[in-house]
């Protein structure tokens, strides 16, 4: 819905509010999803980062990751470069 209604013309004759005015209702719209970041950073941080080892886990994960993808890309080129 953020999407569609950006000012009061585009509430204008489609909606019919008691908040007052056109503009209210699309203040409304466009504020509707302004905290949502918020909520899953808390739900993230309460049921996945709730302890220091878990943290600490998750980084060892990440860079787990990234040394085997730097180790996949390091054997293409090598292979690449010996066959030409």
């Amino acid at each position: 819905m953020d999407h569609l209604i950006n000012s009061g013309s585009d509430v204008q004759g489609i909606i019919t509010s008691y908040l007052g005015s056109d503009e209210d209702v699309s203040n409304l719209f466009n504020k509707l999803g302004c905290e949502r970041r918020h909520v899953w950073r808390a739900t993230l941080k309460r049921d996945y980062f709730n302890s220091p080892w878990a943290i600490t886990s998750f980084i060892a994960a990440i860079l787990l990751l990234v040394l085997t993808l730097t180790g996949a890309l390091f054997a293409i080129l090598s292979f690449a470069i010996h066959k030409s």
